[in-house]
């Protein structure tokens, strides 16, 4: 939480509302809206702010933030403005909440924060209802919801929530505040208490008011759909992840994938067009072949104790690299997507055991991001640039961008770095590393670590889709700049990851086949019951023919197959407007 909002606000947040601040009607509202109420949860300083916002600003996915509800309350002209001024009159400064002073107010009168979150809390959850409202009138599927008290502000499971019996006994049979889905974001107390206790407006004291008016987070934990553990000390990619795989799960689901559908497939003529990078833009190698000559190369430099390990390695055949990479995702299976930070925590492994620095290997990291994608991009195809060219004369408006699965930031987004500044975390950098054509050509970039998901995953496609409505939202003068999947075309090499990928997350795709030898586009109903029953987490025995036909009921009009980028844009026409 910002420290702007002051320690009254946190307190208000955090502690516990009244049951008065559950309406009973609001229940037969929120089910009625016929949209996926995902409430995202957690004790403070667990990370929930983060993982709603992955969900928000990477994943496109609408958000209530009820720490913004409660500053836009508090705000002049907000709606709690009258009722705090009635508890609490020289709080209010010129039509808006002194938070300072309402603070001072409550550290005096131990009475008066009840009296305010019974006040307060039933707006924000009325602003949360009328955000769900809107949500369904909209034809969307899917809302989060940011709701740090989710199972103490409901009368129905308070009492079970601040029991001594957590999780034991029976629970109510409604999900707390009537959402659908309960995501839980955890950390271990030791993590939290230490993050809590970095934050300046929280002391020990203040902490220990707050924990101890709070559920605990086991009971969170045996409650929730879906868990996003953010407690790794340096990487954000497992809880990217298990975010990501929550709402392919929910793709996925009886109840939802319908909604998903009609909400994915809607929209107007493509506005967007996205390309895989290797073996679709350019050659996996030499470019990643030179991106570990970097790579060594800064080692000798930044782990010279892990390089010398290195000339000495007897691995049986297998290369050092390779069997730190193996052993860094046996130690991190929730890193699996992200190849960056995968390679990072090997080299650290490599470091700690050579006596060199484990953060060093951040450092080493750089040349290796560096080169792989100017190497990329100097081995770009030759038909990759004239494509590129033409559908910009094509159609001017139309955003171009890249989907890797690969960590080759193909526009050099986060790669031009500040001199003694690790990589990671979090990626800090002066800008972006100047790129020549063909890849300045390129818009955006999303690779699956940004995603915390890999193609075919929806989750990657939604990021792509939200990275195309930023681009869209600054270039056009229009309302309507968020893009939905079905104004997304897909191009890959790949008919499992590319092609079934894309039709499943409800884009369009363009199959590039580039070798006589590789599989034809005929072969894509088999990648499209691998995709089903990979979401649909479906056993080798069941039969996934009905749920292949309504995942994917128009498939052969959504796909299309070229042999060389050069034939692209005559291949999507009557996609694309040409404006």
């Amino acid at each position: 939480m910002p420290p702007a909002l002051g320690s009254a606000l946190l307190l208000c947040l955090y502690l516990i509302p009244s049951a008065a601040l559950r309406p009973p009607t609001a229940a037969a509202k929120m089910k009625s809206a016929s949209v996926c109420s995902v409430a995202v949860t957690g004790g403070i300083a667990m990370g929930k702010s983060t993982v709603a916002s992955f969900l928000r600003s990477t994943l496109g996915l609408p958000l209530h933030d009820a720490d913004a509800a409660v500053a836009q309350l508090y705000a002049k002209g907000g709606a709690a403005v009258p009722h705090v001024q009635s508890l609490v009159p020289d709080s209010v400064v010129d039509g808006a909440v002194d938070k300072q002073r309402l603070r001072r107010a409550v550290q005096r009168d131990k009475e008066l924060l009840p009296r305010l979150e019974a006040a307060v809390h039933p707006l924000v959850e009325e602003s949360r209802l009328a955000f769900v409202r809107d949500l369904a009138a909209k034809g969307h599927w899917l809302a989060v919801l940011d709701v740090p008290l989710l199972f103490e502000s409901d009368a129905r499971w308070k009492a079970l929530a601040m029991g001594p019996q957590d999780g034991i006994a029976e629970r109510p049979a409604e999900r707390p505040l009537d959402v659908d889905k309960v995501l839980t974001v955890h950390a271990p107390e030791h993590v939290q208490r230490e993050r809590a206790l970095a934050r300046s407006n929280v002391t020990p004291a203040i902490l220990s008011t707050i924990l101890a008016r709070q559920t605990s987070s086991d009971f969170r934990v045996a409650n929730a759909d879906f868990v996003v553990d953010t407690s790794h000390p340096w990487s954000f990619a497992p809880s990217r992840g298990a975010a990501a795989q929550a709402i392919d799960a929910l793709r996925y689901s009886p109840e939802w994938r319908g909604r998903y559908a009609a909400w994915a497939t809607a929209g107007r003529k493509a506005r967007v067009i996205t390309f895989d990078v290797d073996q679709t833009l350019c050659p996996l190698f030499p470019p990643l072949g030179l991106a570990k000559e970097a790579l060594e190369a800064a080692m000798a430099v930044h782990l010279p104790r892990t390089k010398a390990r290195m000339a000495a390695w007897d691995g049986e055949g297998e290369k050092p690299l390779d069997a730190w990479i193996r052993r860094a995702r046996e130690e991190n299976p929730g890193m699996a997507h992200d190849l960056t930070d995968l390679r990072v925590a090997s080299l650290m492994i490599a470091a700690k055991e050579s006596g060199d620095d484990p953060t060093s290997a951040q450092i080493a990291m750089r040349a290796f991001l560096q080169t792989r994608a100017r190497e990329a991009n100097a081995h770009a195809y030759s038909d990759v640039l004239s494509c590129l060219e033409q559908l910009r004369l094509d159609n001017s408006d139309l955003v171009v961008g890249a989907l890797t699965n690969g960590n080759c930031h193909a526009t050099g987004d986060g790669l031009q770095f500040e001199d003694g500044v690790l990589y990671t975390p979090p990626m800090r950098a002066t800008g972006a590393m100047d790129m020549d054509p063909p890849f300045s050509l390129l818009d955006f970039c999303v690779t699956a670590a940004d995603a915390g998901s890999a193609k075919p995953n929806v989750a990657v496609f939604l990021a792509a889709a939200e990275s195309a409505s930023r681009v869209l939202k600054g270039r056009v003068a229009e309302r309507n700049t968020q893009v939905r999947p079905n104004e997304l075309i897909h191009v890959g090499d790949d008919l499992y990851s590319d092609v079934a990928g894309s039709l499943a997350a409800g884009c369009r795709a363009v199959y590039l086949k580039r070798g006589e030898d590789d599989p034809d586009l005929a072969d894509l109903p088999q990648h499209l019951e691998r995709v089903v029953r990979r979401g649909m987490a479906l056993d080798d025995s069941a039969d996934s023919s009905p749920y292949v036909s309504e995942i994917f009921p128009d498939w052969e009009e959504r796909c299309v197959q070229v042999s060389s980028l050069e034939d692209l844009c005559a291949a999507i026409r009557a996609w694309v407007p040409r404006s």
